[in-house]
């Protein structure tokens, strides 16, 4: 390489450098732009709309989702055809919108230009609440009075039952909020909050075959107050009526299970190999 393609390939590294570091402010507003719109996706935290309450104003309005039947059936009708059954039950996510602009309470929500507004519609999660429809009897219910965020919500069937099982997050501003779930059982009419151990990546079993429900979920084994992907995952048996969780297997054959792990259990002469 002779001296001067030596001095054109510095100059031009010299050049990219200045370039980024003139990006740098740009980049970084993006950036910030792009988290701070993820963020008003979701219900904003109790702090932010004490403050704006108190100021008489508000940010975000209601948005409905489109709903979607609890479950249908497929049955055979006296031709032999089959036909659809759909549940009598019409789920409505309610989600929000985030303004432009903060507004003065008290207001009319549908006057606002769509331009004005922010919208991502996610189904599933980021919810603020949902609406139960019980169509035979056109009567709709909401299922919180309380401001919470919805992650993640699923029908689910168990010996002829079916229910709605919410996963959930407070609104407090913390950085790291506990996971909150809450079973709607349809027939009753009736939602528990579940005494659900503290877990992440919590998955519910419900198998008709076996005695109990199930769920499996991720602990907090180091006690640090985070989970992440070295914490191990355990099993717990779901007593549905009373709302209790007990481990399973229990903690004894959890326990023999570890020393065999742990080597133990190992006799003196395994040991010595």
């Amino acid at each position: 390489m002779t001296k001067l393609q030596k001095l054109n390939n510095l100059l031009f590294a010299v050049l990219a450098i200045v370039i980024i570091f003139s990006l740098s402010p740009e980049i970084y507003r993006m950036v910030s732009e792009w988290f701070k719109k993820e963020e008003v996706y979701r219900p904003l935290p109790n702090k932010e709309v004490i403050d704006l309450v108190k100021d008489n104003k508000f940010i975000q309005t209601i948005s409905y989702n489109s709903g979607y039947w609890a479950w249908s059936e497929n049955i055979t009708i006296k031709d032999g055809s089959n036909k659809t059954k759909n549940s009598p039950y019409y789920i409505i996510p309610v989600a929000q919108t985030t303004l432009e602009n903060e507004q003065n309470l008290p207001q009319t929500r549908g006057g606002f230009a769509v331009s004005e507004m922010k919208l991502r519609r996610n189904y599933g999660q980021n919810f603020n609440n949902i609406l139960i429809y019980d169509v035979p009897k056109n009567h709709l219910k909401k299922l919180f009075d309380h401001r919470l965020v919805i992650n993640n919500n699923f029908v689910q069937k168990y010996k002829d039952e079916y229910f709605l099982i919410l996963q959930t997050e407070n609104l407090s501003g913390q950085k790291s909020n506990d996971e909150e779930y809450y079973l709607y059982a349809f027939e009753k009419d009736v939602l528990t909050k579940l005494n659900v151990p503290k877990l992440s990546n919590v998955t519910f079993i419900l198998e008709d075959d076996l005695p109990n429900p199930m769920i499996l979920g991720r602990m907090d084994f180091d006690q640090n107050g985070e989970f992440d992907q070295h914490d191990p995952f355990h099993l717990f048996n779901w007593n549905i009526k009373d709302n209790i969780f007990t481990a399973f297997p229990d903690e004894a054959m959890t326990e023999s299970l570890q020393k065999i792990l742990d080597g133990r259990s190992l006799k003196k002469s395994e040991k010595a190999e």
